[in-house]
């Protein structure tokens, strides 16, 4: 800025996704004539079993985006993709692919600008959840003679980055 100038006026601007709000509801009816006839208590399950699937129905949901994988309006290209640099189906679920997915979130950038972005969860489907829970919280890595590097025993990811394990069946 010059001297004697003034400052430019500084204007947000974002690309946004869009998304719909949905309401979601059920009822159910009974009358003096249904409690009357109701010797097995069938109608005591009926808040507990609606409560159970109000319950079930945001992850649901979400799953079902994550799943779906839909295309961006930014840039129409799928949530995770390569061009996003966020997605290697090539690669097992491994410590050494863990830790080069946490690098890769970390250094996610917009606009040349890096996000700040931590690892936080492991979303896994079921099958993986054991491996999932070893690389996670095991104390230490063995390596085993195939490995080409040599190093030491502590396991990096369990002491440095805090990661809770989620592990569902709808993946």
């Amino acid at each position: 800025l010059p001297r004697g100038g003034t400052a430019d006026h500084y204007d947000r601007s974002d690309v946004v996704e869009t998304y719909k709000i949905a309401r979601y509801a059920k009822q159910f009816v009974v009358d003096e004539q249904d409690m009357i006839d109701d010797s097995l208590n069938a109608f005591a399950d009926m808040p507990r079993e609606m409560g159970l699937a109000a319950a079930r129905l945001r992850p649901d949901l979400v799953y079902a985006l994550i799943i779906r994988n839909a295309a961006l309006g930014t840039d129409s290209v799928a949530l995770f993709h390569a061009d996003h640099n966020n997605l290697n189906t090539t690669a097992a679920l491994t410590h050494a692919t863990m830790k080069t997915a946490i690098t890769a979130l970390e250094k996610q950038r917009e606009s040349s600008i890096n996000l700040g972005l931590r690892a936080t969860h492991l979303i896994v489907p079921s099958d993986l959840k054991h491996d999932a829970a070893q690389i996670l919280n095991s104390s230490a890595i063995a390596w085993g003679a195939d490995n080409e590097t040599e190093r030491g025993t502590l396991n990096t990811i369990n002491s440095e980055e805090n990661i809770a394990l989620v592990s569902d069946p709808r993946l």
